[in-house]
């Protein structure tokens, strides 16, 4: 170890003495403590937080309409067609629901009530059908024939269109074009010769 007494030496001469010192080794030297490795801690992968999975929204599901559901008595309503329209059948039944066959198929269709009410009514009238009075009437030689009857337990009438002076014939035949028109089958029926 140096010793240095600085009572008449100055700090520049301090300072040197020192420098020298260092170079030459002298004196005694701490020993350095070899650095440790300070631990590093460990990167986690870091992840985006998302949460619960949504719930998927459902997708609604369009139900068809139900075809409606034919029971109790049925009548065939037979239209042959003319120059205006074409032919089609009704199989009207007494539940209110009439079958419509037809060129473009057949569908299943709800009649109002008081319409398929009014029918039935008119129909228990004039039974049993084949004896429905129905009167000549001037229609054409060649189809299409104009004419609408009905068949209704195993008997089918004349043509109702030639209703004549027939009232009861008459309600029948008109609850029949109701029906028709409900159905939207003649949207634009025809005037009718109609005799008195």
């Amino acid at each position: 170890m140096i010793r240095v007494t600085l009572r008449h030496v100055g700090t520049g001469a301090f300072l040197a003495a020192i420098g020298l010192a260092a170079c030459a080794g002298g004196g005694a030297v701490q020993p350095s403590a070899t650095p440790t490795p300070s631990p590093t801690a460990t990167a986690r992968p870091t992840t985006n937080p998302t949460g619960p999975t949504p719930t998927p929204t459902p997708t609604a599901t369009v139900q068809p309409t139900p075809s409606p559901t034919v029971s109790g008595a049925e009548a065939i309503i037979s239209f042959t067609g003319s120059y205006t329209f074409g032919p089609f059948t009704i199989l009207m039944y007494s539940n209110g629901v009439a079958t419509v066959i037809q060129a473009s198929g057949q569908s299943n269709q709800f009649v109002p009530g008081p319409l398929t009410h009014q029918f039935y009514h008119e129909l228990a009238l004039n039974l049993p059908v084949n004896d429905i009075q129905v009167a000549i009437c001037p229609k054409p030689t060649t189809a299409p024939l104009d004419t609408t009857t009905i068949t209704y337990q195993s008997e089918t009438s004349g043509d109702i269109s030639c209703f004549g002076p027939y009232l009861k014939t008459k309600a029948l035949y008109e609850s029949v074009v109701a029906i028709e028109q409900a159905l939207d089958l003649r949207t634009m029926l025809r005037s009718r010769r109609q005799q008195q």
